[in-house]
């Protein structure tokens, strides 16, 4: 039974490691292999291969973990029961504020659209996060999930139509990709606030997006510091995939921290304030 045990457990650290290096990795390939002017690494790089081998080996642990978890040590829900900080709001709300201002005009339609189901994934976060308003409010709060998901797909429309950065050039797919995987993590919270959640399905779809998101949430904002891809709107899009893949860690720590302990966090907690 031990065993069972700590197999999961050593996946989940193998998964975390892998997902790590992924993103420090691929930051070094951008400062050091990216051509600005072609907007690709150079070839024979070998950091970016590698940055992506390590997230394709951070997908494979984790999805080992999920499946090997068992679901009756799991917490019922990965929303905390305390109020949590709304990291993926930011992401959203600053596409909302940075697209349209760098949109062509071509794009401005979609834009502002993709602007506005941004705003309201960021309410989804902010309402969501505290659980007198996600308890009681439950419709309201799966309308808005519902949103973000669309947001990520404009969002990702607007990189993809982009004719200025190659179709396939490395850091803009990884942008596309990064808010692609993210989606299936809101499939999966919306599963929850439904009542129909599918543990071990929700955390390999997690460890997929955080994997995939490693290798643009770090890299593609430094680029633009670096001046390897100077465009503010892709270096959004790479602070998006992060803000998410931070929510995203937060709600799978949730999710695999034991109902007993969260449980007996909130009894100390009431306890002191009786005390006191």
């Amino acid at each position: 039974m031990k065993s069972n045990m700590e197999l999961p457990s050593a996946m989940r650290t193998a998964f975390a490691v892998c997902s790590a290096l992924a993103a420090i990795l691929q930051t070094l390939a951008v400062l050091i292999s990216y051509d600005p002017t072609a907007n690709y690494f150079e070839r024979g790089a070998i950091l970016p291969t590698l940055a992506v081998c390590l997230a394709i080996a951070g997908i494979v642990c984790g999805t080992i973990a999920a499946r090997m978890t068992n679901t009756e040590t799991l917490n019922d829900s990965p929303f905390s029961k305390q109020i949590a900080i709304p990291y993926a709001a930011i992401g959203f709300l600053l596409t909302a504020i940075v697209l349209p201002l760098n949109a062509s005009a071509e794009r401005m339609t979609l834009t502002l659209v993709a602007s506005v189901f941004s705003v309201l994934a960021a309410l989804f976060h902010i309402l969501s996060c505290i659980p007198s308003i996600r308890e009681k409010h439950t419709s309201v709060i799966c309308f808005l999930g519902f949103a973000a998901i669309i947001g990520c797909i404009l969002s990702m429309a607007y990189f993809y139509f982009d004719v200025s950065v190659e179709m396939n050039a490395p850091l803009k797919v990884a942008v596309q990709m990064g808010l692609i995987t993210a989606m299936l993590g809101y499939v999966g919270e919306l599963r929850y606030l439904l009542g129909q959640p599918m543990p071990r399905t929700y955390l390999t779809v997690l460890s997929w997006s955080i994997s995939v998101g490693a290798l643009s949430a770090i890299a593609v904002p430094i680029a633009m510091i670096a001046k390897k891809l100077p465009r503010v709107d892709y270096a959004v899009g790479g602070l998006l995939v992060l803000c998410i893949a931070t929510t995203q860690i937060l709600r799978m720590r949730t999710l695999l921290s034991t109902p007993s302990t969260e449980d007996t966090a909130t009894a100390n907690d009431a306890d002191g304030k009786d005390l006191t």
